[in-house]
């Protein structure tokens, strides 16, 4: 009695309400801290996209904390990039690790299309590093947070925003 086919449903996430923001606000800051509330807000209502993207509305709390200041979307990928470059320092050079990720995204993207999917297989990975960085860590690389992987063994950027950001970045230059 059941259908040969599953059907499937997309589930789109609503934008955070102001209210939501509010509260995040609120409690990622407490009263004695108004004036990081005030400059949190002032971040918030710069950038109105980050309703749509709460891995970014996370970042807020770190540039207040550094007294950053961004008005534009991209400046806060920018953020989270060099935020990650930071961290992963003290095992390779900054610049390197950003051109092979920048490297990663342009080719993730571009072979999308022949591989059905945006993501690199593990064999694919392991060429491209030995290409561009051979004396990298290859698990380092594939153990670290802006890269993750599937449970078929396929490599994917953390997030589809920070590939197509690192892309575009690439191509600029």
């Amino acid at each position: 009695g059941q259908a040969r086919l599953y059907k499937f449903f997309k589930l789109y996430l609503l934008p955070l309400t102001e209210k939501q923001i509010a509260l995040y606000v609120t409690g990622r800051f407490p009263f004695w801290h108004r004036g990081q509330r005030r400059e949190a807000r002032r971040v918030i209502s710069a950038i109105p996209e980050l309703s749509l993207r709460p891995m970014l509305l996370a970042l807020v709390p770190d540039l207040v904390a550094q007294k950053r200041t961004v008005t534009e979307l991209f400046e806060l990928y920018e953020f989270m990039v060099e935020s990650w470059l930071e961290r992963e320092s003290s095992w390779i050079d900054k610049a390197r690790l950003r051109a092979f990720s920048e490297m990663l995204a342009v080719d993730v993207f571009l072979k999308r299309g022949e591989r059905g999917f945006e993501r690199i297989p593990r064999k694919d990975l392991i060429d491209l590093v030995e290409i561009s960085a051979s004396d990298l860590d290859q698990w380092r690389l594939t153990a670290r947070s802006l890269l993750n992987r599937d449970s078929a063994g396929n490599y994917k950027l953390s997030h589809r925003s920070i590939m197509e950001y690192l892309f575009v970045v690439a191509f600029l230059k």
